[in-house]
């Protein structure tokens, strides 16, 4: 499981299908087959394997409607700025994703 998440980026970088099927094959035989003996391996099973379902299975977002409105109206407005290059402080400030 430690590994899934990296299909799932590639994944909804490329689009490339082969990278969901592996993906799909890890994370299913890490939750069927993961070995949960002590706290060290639980963690490294589901401590971070949730973003593998963010980037490979979207549809499954919990995300409310209201929260999709207001997330496509913030991408409207940036749409026009003109990207530059922003230290982390501000582009926390400036768009989300976009650093404009």
């Amino acid at each position: 499981m430690l590994i899934v998440n990296g299909f799932g980026f590639v994944y909804k970088h490329t689009g490339d299908a082969a990278y969901l099927y592996r993906g799909d094959l890890v994370f299913a035989g890490g939750v069927e087959e993961g070995w949960l003996e002590g706290s060290k391996q639980f963690n490294q099973q589901y401590a971070t394997s949730y973003k593998y379902l963010a980037y490979a299975h979207s549809e499954l977002s919990l995300q409310s409607p209201a929260q999709a409105d207001a997330s496509a109206t913030i991408e409207a407005a940036c749409a026009g700025r003109p990207r530059r290059r922003a230290s982390y402080r501000s582009a926390q400030r400036s768009c989300p994703n976009t650093g404009r």
